[in-house]
């Protein structure tokens, strides 16, 4: 039936008819699929989501994930045939990030190419994986390799290993006004100023942004904007019971420097546990010490108040487990990769790695190239707990629909072509 499909002429130019011959193939592929391929019956409710890697091998891997033993990749991004994976179930929870990706794709209006490094790509392209996935939701996506070619990032190191952290979305006490111990200003972003935007130490230490009516709220511990900037968001507590998300709204431009790495490397701060834990509670006991480290990183963020659900730079709901923070520079937003996954103990050791598709929804300062993504973690405690015990390696690959010259004249609409 699908070879009859790709044969048919008058499925070049119509979409619409393209999208319900395709579900037909999918509901008689899945009908007629052994039942050994579908192994429902064998996988936690819990863990529908992804599927295991059965690692035969584990000692080829050390305690970070790292495979220890992997090849050069000779590009960046590197074609994989798909059909060597075993895909995991297209969850509820799931079609809920790929819904938002849709949208986050449509508010992006020009459609050219992207070029990145030996790919090229346009917002159809993504368009069209979304889509594709979308048609498999609450099964496992049998057949998908029949119509999606998958791109191994090289990574830093050029063999493929990729360094997964989390991010999450802190929980904070805020004040409508300045009284009290609440006097550290939350801003919105300064629209109307002429020139490169200030620096941190500018803003927080000299105070030229005071009077422009720019504060959102105020907080008790500068230290807490601060690490509300490097997740991108926060949920903001007021007194009289009132909640509010605080999304990015952009930043000032300065480049991000990291204040672990300066406490690291400077002896005159005795601090051996450089987490955020470890950096709060040296603060707690060492607050003079607060403004000066901070203000080692120039780089600021802007939030702006809403009442959805935290937004990434893409302005999407982020979907706890599945948005991911790239650098747009490797990754575009609104692309949607298949990951090898990390999965972490309860003792915060490395345990396997686990396949799931993972959609681009936001960026990171901290984030340079495509060697290392933000995983989205959650909101509160539980978020930062599962995003403190992440930093571990995987592997990625970008998800990109067949050129037509791979799956015949259905897809010669397509602006999608491999250099």
């Amino acid at each position: 039936m699908f070879n009859l499909l790709i044969k048919t002429t008058q499925f070049k130019r119509s979409k619409s008819a393209f999208w319900l011959a395709l579900w037909c193939v999918t509901l008689q592929c899945t009908a007629n699929a052994p039942a050994t391929q579908q192994p429902v019956e064998e996988i936690a409710l819990a863990t529908l989501d992804s599927f295991t890697i059965v690692e035969e091998k584990l000692h080829t891997r050390n305690r970070t994930g790292r495979a220890k033993y992997a090849e050069k990749l000779p590009l960046t991004y590197n074609k994989t045939n798909l059909a060597t994976f075993t895909l995991p179930h297209i969850s509820q929870k799931l079609t809920f990030a790929l819904e938002q990706q849709l949208t986050l794709l449509k508010r992006r209006k020009q459609n050219y190419a992207q070029n990145f490094d030996n790919i090229s790509l346009t917002l159809t392209d993504l368009e069209t994986t979304i889509e594709l996935l979308l048609l498999w939701q609450q099964t496992f996506p049998q057949g998908l390799e029949e119509h999606l070619n998958a791109y191994q990032l090289k990574g830093k190191d050029g063999k493929g290993n990729v360094k997964f952290t989390g991010y999450f979305t802190p929980e904070l006490k805020v004040s409508k006004e300045k009284v009290g111990a609440y006097v550290h200003p939350i801003y919105a972003f300064p629209d109307n100023w002429e020139g490169g935007l200030p620096t941190r130490q500018e803003i927080d230490g000299q105070g030229v942004l005071e009077g422009m009516g720019l504060e959102i709220a105020y907080t008790q511990r500068l230290e807490d904007i601060y690490y509300m900037q490097l997740q991108g968001s926060g949920l903001v507590k007021y007194p009289s019971g009132e909640n509010a998300y605080l999304g990015f709204a952009g930043s000032n431009r300065h480049p991000y420097s990291s204040i672990g790495k300066h406490i690291k490397n400077n002896e005159a701060i005795p601090l051996k546990n450089i987490s955020m834990k470890g950096i709060k509670n040296y603060f707690k006991y060492n607050p003079d010490k607060i403004e000066p480290v901070l203000f080692t990183n120039p780089s600021y963020v802007f939030f702006e108040e809403s009442h959805k659900k935290p937004l990434g730079a893409g302005h999407v709901p982020l979907t706890e487990d599945y948005s991911i923070a790239v650098d747009t520079r490797h990754l575009p937003l609104g692309s949607c990769l298949l990951a090898a996954l990390p999965v972490i103990d309860q003792n915060g050791e490395f345990s396997h790695h686990e396949y799931k598709f993972m959609m681009a929804q936001d960026v990171g300062g901290a984030i340079r190239g495509n060697g290392h993504v933000d995983v989205y973690c959650g909101v509160g405690e539980e978020g930062q707990r599962k995003a403190s015990a992440l930093h571990h390696y995987g592997q990625l690959w970008l998800l990109l629909p067949k050129p037509s010259n791979e799956i015949g004249p259905v897809f010669s609409d397509g602006a999608w072509a491999e250099k």
